[in-house]
């Protein structure tokens, strides 16, 4: 369960993902000796680790980053591969979507948390979770759930001891209303 945004706000939407390995091959050569012979695949992949970083904001929602650059084997011999790892996300790419289901859990979330004095209120993000799955299969899906939280995937990423308590009671009754309404 994921943490809820660092404003407390739970997640009733979030971008598609696409993760691609991108390959390079060059031509290796004596770096000192005779440099022109080779093909440097990390020089490549540095340009183009630039230009898909311009993609960003070129189209709404849209977001690339390159996460992982790896060349090379010896800094005396001109690197003849690279590896790229990229995070490509959209709003319009197999993402979770607000559906009808996830406003009615999101509704019933809200009606929890006035009888707790929670405060309930809800977002779309950019992240990606397996929630996406869930609701490309129909089902009905809240996240963000969990205790409130920010700075995500940093060395800064933090968590809120006293919203722990607060966000499992949201979670029981929120369990506890949806269950209701499959009891006889």
């Amino acid at each position: 369960m994921e943490c809820a945004r660092d404003n407390g706000d739970l997640v009733s939407a979030r971008k598609g993902v696409a993760d691609l390995e991108v390959t390079l091959r060059g031509r290796s050569a004596h770096a000192g000796i005779e440099p022109e012979r080779g093909v440097n695949a990390l020089l490549a992949a540095a340009r183009l680790t630039v230009d898909l970083d311009q993609l960003n904001g070129r189209w709404p929602g849209v977001t690339v980053n390159v996460g992982l650059l790896e060349a090379g084997g010896r800094p005396n011999v001109v690197a003849d591969h690279a590896r790229m790892l990229v995070d490509l996300r959209a709003w319009h790419t197999p993402p979770w979507e607000p559906g009808e289901g996830g406003r009615r859990l999101t509704e019933l979330a809200a009606k929890v948390g006035a009888g707790l004095g929670v405060p309930v209120s809800h977002t779309a993000t950019g992240g990606c979770a397996d929630a996406n799955l869930l609701a490309e299969a129909g089902a009905a899906v809240l996240d963000g759930l969990g205790p409130i939280g920010g700075a995500d995937h940093s060395p800064h990423e933090w968590l809120d001891l006293d919203s722990v308590v607060p966000r499992v009671a949201l979670l029981a009754g929120l369990i506890d209303l949806v269950g209701a309404a499959d009891r006889p």
